[in-house]
């Protein structure tokens, strides 16, 4: 486990590092607004916070071979599985610190009444923020699936197939997308409204149907992480 924490470590500072060409007065300018947009004007915006980790994550492996990491891992005193099981499991923590982080600065922003940015009573700001759970959960197994198959594929593939693994997972999203719009539309599919009026009626089981999706999305990510390790572990370093 030790090992494991100080490779999460090792690859959350590359991707701080990586990301932190601009001088630290713009990224403290740039929180600054965030927060203040957040708790004073649109709380749905604190799921921005999926995109910034996803934008931050999801290079990683590009930067380990552009630098020539494999010198590095190769002289570790650590198996090569144990550095593909810290980048999998960096992935699922900081997702589910998004979600946590989502969820509260959302919250305090309705709880202590800071919303004051009322741009309209459309769908897409009141109502999501009577459901930011329901929307935190959503972006959470979208982007946590999205980045453990990028991932997964990056280590088997390589960077020199980024642009193709990219292209490839951007039509399966629109096929799978296409695909289930027209069973909708066809009534073979519940619609999203008829699903969101068939979610549990009660907080706990709301709660209840949320914990198994996590558990589904970590059994996913598990298994992305089983199947880089069973390709990727038995070539040298």
């Amino acid at each position: 486990m030790k090992n494991l924490l100080n490779l999460m470590r090792f690859d959350l500072i590359t991707a701080v590092c990586s990301a932190g060409s601009r001088p630290t007065a713009v990224y403290l300018l740039i929180a600054a607004a965030y927060l203040i947009l957040v708790f004073l004007g649109v709380p749905l915006l604190a799921l921005l916070l999926f995109v910034a980790a996803m934008l931050m994550l999801a290079p990683l492996q590009g930067i380990a071979e552009k630098n020539n990491f494999n010198k590095l891992y190769g002289i570790l005193p650590v198996p090569m599985k144990q550095i593909i099981q810290a980048r999998f499991l960096l992935i699922f923590v900081s997702q589910i610190l998004c979600e946590l982080t989502v969820f509260l600065l959302g919250g305090l922003s309705e709880l202590l009444n800071l919303y004051r940015m009322d741009i309209s009573d459309s769908f897409l700001v009141s109502g999501m923020m009577k459901h930011l759970l329901m929307y935190s959960v959503g972006m959470f197994v979208f982007f946590l699936l999205s980045v453990s198959y990028l991932q997964m594929m990056l280590w088997i593939h390589g960077q020199a197939n980024e642009m193709k693994i990219a292209v490839y997972a951007l039509a399966g999203i629109l096929a799978a997308a296409l695909v289930i719009w027209l069973l909708m539309h066809l009534h073979i599919l519940p619609t999203f409204t008829e699903l969101y009026k068939m979610l549990p009626k009660t907080s706990g089981g709301r709660f209840a149907l949320y914990a198994v999706l996590h558990l589904i999305c970590a059994g996913v990510c598990a298994a992305c992480c089983a199947h880089t390790v069973k390709i990727v572990a038995p070539r040298e370093l």
